[in-house]
Protein backbone atom coordinates (compact mmCIF):
# COMPACT_ATOMS: atom_id res chain seq x y z
CA UNK A 1 0.00 0.00 0.00
CA UNK A 2 2.84 2.48 0.92
CA UNK A 3 4.28 1.46 -2.25
CA UNK A 4 1.43 2.43 -4.62
CA UNK A 5 0.57 5.57 -2.76
CA UNK A 6 4.15 6.68 -2.80
CA UNK A 7 3.71 6.05 -7.16
CA UNK A 8 0.60 7.76 -6.75
CA UNK A 9 2.14 11.05 -5.10
CA UNK A 10 4.75 10.84 -7.95
CA UNK A 11 2.38 10.44 -10.52
CA UNK A 12 0.11 13.25 -8.78
CA UNK A 13 3.31 15.38 -8.97
CA UNK A 14 4.64 15.19 -12.25
CA UNK A 15 1.10 15.66 -13.79
CA UNK A 16 1.11 19.21 -12.07
CA UNK A 17 4.98 19.83 -13.18
CA UNK A 18 3.74 18.81 -16.72
CA UNK A 19 0.39 21.24 -16.77
CA UNK A 20 2.38 23.34 -15.83
CA UNK A 21 4.28 23.46 -18.43
CA UNK A 22 1.72 22.87 -21.05
CA UNK A 23 0.39 26.22 -19.87
CA UNK A 24 3.98 28.09 -19.73
CA UNK A 25 4.03 26.69 -23.42
CA UNK A 26 1.06 27.70 -24.03
CA UNK A 27 1.94 31.21 -22.90
CA UNK A 28 4.95 30.91 -25.31
CA UNK A 29 2.61 29.96 -28.82
CA UNK A 30 0.51 32.78 -27.71
CA UNK A 31 3.23 34.92 -28.14
CA UNK A 32 4.65 33.49 -31.11
CA UNK A 33 1.70 33.50 -32.78
CA UNK A 34 0.57 36.81 -31.49
CA UNK A 35 4.07 39.35 -31.25
CA UNK A 36 6.82 39.16 -33.40
CA UNK A 37 10.21 38.01 -31.72
CA UNK A 38 11.59 42.33 -31.87
CA UNK A 39 7.55 43.25 -30.41
CA UNK A 40 8.88 40.55 -27.61
CA UNK A 41 11.85 41.87 -26.85
CA UNK A 42 10.59 45.25 -27.06
CA UNK A 43 7.59 44.31 -24.82
CA UNK A 44 9.69 42.21 -21.84
CA UNK A 45 12.53 44.12 -22.48
CA UNK A 46 13.39 47.68 -23.49
CA UNK A 47 10.51 49.09 -22.39
CA UNK A 48 10.76 48.01 -18.41
CA UNK A 49 14.46 48.55 -18.84
CA UNK A 50 13.97 52.41 -20.20
CA UNK A 51 10.60 53.06 -17.79
CA UNK A 52 13.50 51.65 -14.90
CA UNK A 53 15.74 53.86 -15.96
CA UNK A 54 13.48 57.32 -16.46
CA UNK A 55 12.21 55.94 -13.12
CA UNK A 56 15.59 56.40 -10.95
CA UNK A 57 17.41 58.68 -13.23
CA UNK A 58 14.41 61.43 -13.69
CA UNK A 59 11.97 60.61 -10.58
CA UNK A 60 12.93 58.61 -7.89
CA UNK A 61 13.23 60.59 -5.05
CA UNK A 62 16.65 60.56 -2.78
CA UNK A 63 16.65 58.73 -0.27
CA UNK A 64 19.31 59.59 3.31
CA UNK A 65 20.09 56.69 5.32
CA UNK A 66 20.58 57.37 9.18
CA UNK A 67 21.85 54.11 11.43
CA UNK A 68 22.24 53.63 14.95
CA UNK A 69 23.24 50.15 16.92
CA UNK A 70 22.36 49.33 20.37
CA UNK A 71 23.35 46.55 22.41
CA UNK A 72 20.46 44.77 25.05
CA UNK A 73 22.16 42.93 28.10
CA UNK A 74 21.58 42.06 31.51
CA UNK A 75 23.73 41.36 34.69
CA UNK A 76 23.83 37.77 34.70
CA UNK A 77 25.87 35.17 35.37
CA UNK A 78 25.43 32.83 31.83
CA UNK A 79 28.12 31.94 29.78
CA UNK A 80 27.97 33.02 25.92
CA UNK A 81 30.62 33.17 23.38
CA UNK A 82 31.74 36.51 21.30
CA UNK A 83 31.58 38.95 22.66
CA UNK A 84 29.31 37.50 25.18
CA UNK A 85 32.34 36.04 26.75
CA UNK A 86 33.89 39.29 26.93
CA UNK A 87 30.93 41.47 28.93
CA UNK A 88 30.72 38.15 30.89
CA UNK A 89 33.78 38.96 32.47
CA UNK A 90 32.89 42.12 33.86
CA UNK A 91 29.52 40.58 34.95
CA UNK A 92 27.34 41.93 31.90
CA UNK A 93 25.98 39.84 29.19
CA UNK A 94 22.83 39.85 26.71
CA UNK A 95 19.35 38.44 27.13
CA UNK A 96 18.30 37.05 23.70
CA UNK A 97 14.30 37.12 24.60
CA UNK A 98 14.67 40.57 25.78
CA UNK A 99 16.48 42.34 22.53
CA UNK A 100 14.17 40.25 20.20
CA UNK A 101 11.26 41.76 22.20
CA UNK A 102 12.63 45.25 21.74
CA UNK A 103 13.12 44.47 17.79
CA UNK A 104 9.34 43.42 17.75
CA UNK A 105 8.31 46.67 19.56
CA UNK A 106 10.78 49.43 17.57
CA UNK A 107 8.71 47.93 14.26
CA UNK A 108 5.29 47.94 16.11
CA UNK A 109 2.32 49.85 15.71
CA UNK A 110 2.69 51.40 19.05
CA UNK A 111 5.99 52.89 18.24
CA UNK A 112 5.29 53.89 15.00
CA UNK A 113 2.21 55.75 16.27
CA UNK A 114 4.12 57.38 18.97
CA UNK A 115 6.70 58.61 16.81
CA UNK A 116 3.73 59.86 14.57
CA UNK A 117 2.46 61.65 17.14
CA UNK A 118 5.83 63.34 18.33
CA UNK A 119 7.25 64.33 14.41
CA UNK A 120 4.37 63.62 12.03
CA UNK A 121 5.88 61.02 10.22
CA UNK A 122 2.10 61.02 7.54
CA UNK A 123 3.54 64.23 6.68
CA UNK A 124 7.36 63.86 6.58
CA UNK A 125 6.64 60.87 4.71
CA UNK A 126 3.90 62.03 2.13
CA UNK A 127 5.39 65.53 0.97
CA UNK A 128 4.17 66.13 -2.52
CA UNK A 129 8.04 66.40 -3.53
CA UNK A 130 8.49 62.64 -2.83
CA UNK A 131 7.85 60.61 -6.15
CA UNK A 132 4.80 58.84 -6.14
CA UNK A 133 5.79 55.37 -5.61
CA UNK A 134 7.86 56.43 -2.89
CA UNK A 135 5.45 58.36 -1.14
CA UNK A 136 2.96 56.90 2.35
CA UNK A 137 0.32 55.86 1.88
CA UNK A 138 1.08 54.56 -1.69
CA UNK A 139 -1.57 55.41 -4.58
CA UNK A 140 -2.94 52.51 -4.87
CA UNK A 141 -3.60 52.15 -0.90
CA UNK A 142 -6.29 53.83 1.48
CA UNK A 143 -5.28 57.09 3.41
CA UNK A 144 -5.60 54.74 6.94
CA UNK A 145 -3.25 53.87 9.94
CA UNK A 146 -2.89 50.12 8.24
CA UNK A 147 -1.63 51.40 4.54
CA UNK A 148 0.80 53.51 6.72
CA UNK A 149 2.56 51.67 8.99
CA UNK A 150 2.25 48.77 5.96
CA UNK A 151 4.61 51.45 4.48
CA UNK A 152 6.73 52.23 6.62
CA UNK A 153 8.15 48.52 7.03
CA UNK A 154 10.12 49.94 3.98
CA UNK A 155 11.65 52.95 6.12
CA UNK A 156 12.60 51.11 8.94
CA UNK A 157 14.36 48.15 10.05
CA UNK A 158 16.30 46.38 12.60
CA UNK A 159 18.84 43.60 12.22
CA UNK A 160 20.27 41.97 15.16
CA UNK A 161 23.81 40.51 14.78
CA UNK A 162 24.00 37.11 16.13
CA UNK A 163 27.54 36.73 16.41
CA UNK A 164 27.89 39.80 19.19
CA UNK A 165 24.13 40.21 19.72
CA UNK A 166 23.93 44.00 18.68
CA UNK A 167 21.48 45.12 16.78
CA UNK A 168 20.98 47.84 14.57
CA UNK A 169 18.71 50.41 13.30
CA UNK A 170 18.24 51.40 9.90
CA UNK A 171 15.76 54.97 9.41
CA UNK A 172 15.43 55.98 5.62
CA UNK A 173 13.79 59.15 4.75
CA UNK A 174 13.89 61.83 1.96
CA UNK A 175 15.30 63.97 4.06
CA UNK A 176 18.76 63.93 6.20
CA UNK A 177 17.02 65.64 9.62
CA UNK A 178 14.11 63.65 9.52
CA UNK A 179 16.17 60.09 9.15
CA UNK A 180 18.23 60.99 12.33
CA UNK A 181 15.02 62.72 13.94
CA UNK A 182 12.88 59.26 13.54
CA UNK A 183 16.17 57.67 14.55
CA UNK A 184 16.59 59.18 17.84
CA UNK A 185 12.66 59.23 19.05
CA UNK A 186 12.83 55.23 18.12
CA UNK A 187 15.86 54.70 20.17
CA UNK A 188 14.15 56.46 23.29
CA UNK A 189 11.02 54.58 22.65
CA UNK A 190 13.03 51.23 22.63
CA UNK A 191 14.58 52.91 26.34
CA UNK A 192 11.17 53.61 27.82
CA UNK A 193 10.08 50.23 26.81
CA UNK A 194 13.52 48.62 28.14
CA UNK A 195 12.60 50.97 31.44
CA UNK A 196 8.68 49.21 31.40
CA UNK A 197 10.36 45.88 31.06
CA UNK A 198 12.39 46.49 34.51
CA UNK A 199 9.40 48.00 36.07
CA UNK A 200 7.39 45.07 35.55
CA UNK A 201 9.78 42.74 36.24
CA UNK A 202 10.53 44.30 39.78
CA UNK A 203 6.95 44.42 40.35
CA UNK A 204 6.65 40.83 40.03
CA UNK A 205 9.58 39.68 41.93
CA UNK A 206 9.26 42.30 44.88
CA UNK A 207 5.68 43.06 44.71
CA UNK A 208 5.31 39.79 46.61
CA UNK A 209 8.18 40.09 49.16
CA UNK A 210 6.45 43.87 50.31
CA UNK A 211 3.19 42.54 50.81
CA UNK A 212 4.53 40.20 52.95
CA UNK A 213 6.83 42.59 54.91
CA UNK A 214 3.59 44.62 55.12
CA UNK A 215 1.55 41.66 56.78
CA UNK A 216 4.41 40.46 59.11
CA UNK A 217 4.24 43.89 60.14
CA UNK A 218 0.97 44.32 61.12
CA UNK A 219 1.26 40.78 62.96
CA UNK A 220 3.98 41.98 64.94
CA UNK A 221 1.96 45.63 65.82
CA UNK A 222 -1.33 43.12 66.63
CA UNK A 223 0.32 41.41 68.96
CA UNK A 224 2.29 43.80 70.84
CA UNK A 225 -1.24 45.54 71.47
CA UNK A 226 -2.45 42.21 72.59
CA UNK A 227 0.49 41.95 75.28
CA UNK A 228 -0.34 45.66 76.21
CA UNK A 229 -3.66 45.02 77.03
CA UNK A 230 -3.10 41.72 78.46
CA UNK A 231 -1.03 43.74 81.36
CA UNK A 232 -3.30 47.00 81.66
CA UNK A 233 -5.94 44.28 82.60
CA UNK A 234 -4.01 41.87 85.17
CA UNK A 235 -2.19 45.31 86.57
CA UNK A 236 1.33 43.41 85.86
CA UNK A 237 4.11 43.88 83.14
CA UNK A 238 5.75 40.20 83.78
CA UNK A 239 3.86 37.43 85.17
CA UNK A 240 7.14 35.29 84.76
CA UNK A 241 9.20 38.06 86.96
CA UNK A 242 5.98 37.99 89.07
CA UNK A 243 5.39 34.33 89.88
CA UNK A 244 9.77 34.47 90.47
CA UNK A 245 8.91 36.60 93.28
CA UNK A 246 6.09 34.45 94.92
CA UNK A 247 8.47 31.34 94.65
CA UNK A 248 10.93 33.60 96.37
CA UNK A 249 8.59 34.28 99.22
CA UNK A 250 7.14 30.75 99.97
CA UNK A 251 10.71 30.27 100.65
CA UNK A 252 11.46 32.71 102.57
CA UNK A 253 8.02 31.85 104.30
CA UNK A 254 9.14 27.93 104.61
CA UNK A 255 12.41 28.65 105.68
CA UNK A 256 11.07 30.73 108.56
CA UNK A 257 8.94 28.27 109.55
CA UNK A 258 11.26 25.56 109.51
CA UNK A 259 13.28 27.59 112.30
CA UNK A 260 9.77 28.26 114.04
CA UNK A 261 9.33 24.85 113.92
CA UNK A 262 12.84 23.90 114.93
CA UNK A 263 12.64 26.30 118.21
CA UNK A 264 9.09 24.72 119.11
CA UNK A 265 10.81 21.02 119.46
CA UNK A 266 13.49 22.33 121.58
CA UNK A 267 11.09 23.67 123.53
CA UNK A 268 8.98 21.37 124.20
CA UNK A 269 11.45 19.10 124.68
CA UNK A 270 13.40 21.16 127.37
CA UNK A 271 10.16 22.78 129.25
CA UNK A 272 7.02 20.87 128.03
CA UNK A 273 5.27 23.64 130.18
CA UNK A 274 6.80 26.90 129.14
CA UNK A 275 4.45 29.32 127.97
CA UNK A 276 6.83 30.42 124.98
CA UNK A 277 5.52 27.17 123.42
CA UNK A 278 1.60 28.20 122.56
CA UNK A 279 3.11 31.53 121.27
CA UNK A 280 5.86 29.74 118.84
CA UNK A 281 2.93 27.29 117.85
CA UNK A 282 0.50 30.57 117.11
CA UNK A 283 3.65 31.97 114.71
CA UNK A 284 4.09 28.52 112.71
CA UNK A 285 0.71 28.56 112.02
CA UNK A 286 0.51 31.89 110.94
CA UNK A 287 3.56 30.85 108.69
CA UNK A 288 1.46 28.30 107.68
CA UNK A 289 -1.52 30.09 106.07
CA UNK A 290 1.09 32.83 104.92
CA UNK A 291 2.49 30.02 102.87
CA UNK A 292 -1.05 28.56 101.24
CA UNK A 293 -2.20 31.95 100.54
CA UNK A 294 0.98 32.79 98.37
CA UNK A 295 0.44 29.42 96.76
CA UNK A 296 -3.17 29.61 95.87
CA UNK A 297 -2.32 33.42 94.32
CA UNK A 298 0.32 31.64 92.24
CA UNK A 299 -1.30 27.66 91.21
CA UNK A 300 -5.23 28.04 92.93
CA UNK A 301 -8.33 28.85 90.88
CA UNK A 302 -8.78 30.36 87.46
CA UNK A 303 -7.47 34.01 88.79
CA UNK A 304 -4.42 31.93 89.91
CA UNK A 305 -1.15 33.71 88.25
CA UNK A 306 -0.57 30.02 86.70
CA UNK A 307 -3.31 30.73 84.27
CA UNK A 308 -2.60 34.40 83.66
CA UNK A 309 1.36 32.92 83.09
CA UNK A 310 -0.42 30.54 80.60
CA UNK A 311 -2.16 33.16 78.63
CA UNK A 312 0.87 35.74 78.90
CA UNK A 313 3.41 33.00 77.47
CA UNK A 314 1.05 32.03 74.37
CA UNK A 315 0.66 35.92 73.66
CA UNK A 316 4.46 36.36 74.46
CA UNK A 317 4.99 33.51 71.85
CA UNK A 318 2.43 35.08 69.34
CA UNK A 319 4.69 38.44 69.29
CA UNK A 320 8.02 36.20 68.72
CA UNK A 321 6.84 34.48 66.02
CA UNK A 322 5.39 37.59 64.33
CA UNK A 323 9.01 38.77 65.28
CA UNK A 324 10.42 36.28 63.79
CA UNK A 325 8.14 36.22 60.49
CA UNK A 326 8.79 40.27 60.20
CA UNK A 327 12.53 39.52 60.25
CA UNK A 328 12.88 36.80 57.86
CA UNK A 329 9.88 38.56 55.17
CA UNK A 330 12.52 41.83 55.50
CA UNK A 331 15.31 39.29 54.50
CA UNK A 332 13.03 38.00 51.31
CA UNK A 333 12.43 41.67 50.31
CA UNK A 334 16.51 42.25 50.74
CA UNK A 335 17.07 38.85 48.31
CA UNK A 336 14.74 39.82 46.04
CA UNK A 337 15.73 43.26 45.79
CA UNK A 338 19.31 42.11 45.29
CA UNK A 339 17.71 39.30 42.65
CA UNK A 340 15.95 42.23 40.71
CA UNK A 341 18.75 44.06 40.46
CA UNK A 342 20.73 41.08 39.07
CA UNK A 343 17.88 40.75 36.17
CA UNK A 344 17.66 44.54 35.17
CA UNK A 345 18.00 45.18 31.28
CA UNK A 346 19.59 48.23 29.97
CA UNK A 347 19.89 49.49 26.63
CA UNK A 348 23.10 50.37 25.66
CA UNK A 349 23.64 52.74 22.72
CA UNK A 350 26.50 51.60 20.92
CA UNK A 351 26.12 54.09 17.91
CA UNK A 352 24.46 56.78 17.96
CA UNK A 353 22.09 57.93 15.07
CA UNK A 354 24.01 59.95 12.40
CA UNK A 355 23.32 62.67 10.04
CA UNK A 356 23.78 61.60 6.87
CA UNK A 357 25.40 64.11 4.18
CA UNK A 358 24.54 62.28 1.02
CA UNK A 359 21.61 60.15 -0.16
CA UNK A 360 22.83 56.77 -0.73
CA UNK A 361 19.46 55.18 -1.80
CA UNK A 362 17.90 54.21 -4.21
CA UNK A 363 20.48 52.12 -6.15
CA UNK A 364 19.74 53.32 -9.43
CA UNK A 365 22.70 51.04 -11.41
CA UNK A 366 21.79 48.10 -8.99
CA UNK A 367 17.62 48.86 -9.87
CA UNK A 368 17.99 48.84 -13.53
CA UNK A 369 20.48 46.05 -13.40
CA UNK A 370 18.13 43.73 -11.56
CA UNK A 371 15.26 44.83 -13.98
CA UNK A 372 17.18 44.13 -17.13
CA UNK A 373 18.46 40.98 -15.92
CA UNK A 374 14.85 40.02 -15.02
CA UNK A 375 13.61 41.01 -18.67
CA UNK A 376 15.86 39.25 -20.34
CA UNK A 377 15.38 36.05 -18.58
CA UNK A 378 11.55 36.32 -19.12
CA UNK A 379 12.01 36.79 -22.47
CA UNK A 380 15.01 34.06 -23.14
CA UNK A 381 12.62 31.96 -21.09
CA UNK A 382 9.46 32.59 -23.10
CA UNK A 383 11.28 32.40 -26.56
CA UNK A 384 12.90 29.00 -25.99
CA UNK A 385 9.11 27.95 -24.67
CA UNK A 386 7.68 29.51 -27.97
CA UNK A 387 9.94 27.45 -30.26
CA UNK A 388 9.42 24.22 -28.89
CA UNK A 389 5.63 25.02 -28.74
CA UNK A 390 6.10 25.61 -32.87
CA UNK A 391 8.13 22.84 -32.58
CA UNK A 392 5.69 20.17 -30.97
CA UNK A 393 3.29 22.16 -33.19
CA UNK A 394 4.85 20.86 -36.43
Amino acid sequence: MSEQLRLTKELGGAGVVGEMLGRLKSIGAFLLLAFSVKARFLLIFVIPVAAAIVYYVFVASDIYVSSASYLVRGVNSHRVGGLGSLLNTIGISRTADDTSAIEQFVVSRDAIREVDKRLNLRTMYGRRDIDFLSRLPHFWQTDSFEAFYDGMQSYVSVTQDQTTGISKLTVRAFRAADAKAVADVLLRQAEQMVNQMNGRAQEDSIGVAKREVQDSRRAVLDAEAALTEFRKQELMVDPVSYSAVLLQTIAGLMKEKSSVQSQVSTVASLSPSSPSLSSLNSQAKALDDKINDVRAKLAGGNDSLSGKLAAFDQLALDAKLAEQRYGSALVSLQNAQLEAQRQQVYLEEVVAPGLPDLPIEPESLRGIATIAFVGFATFSMLWILAVGAKDHAQ
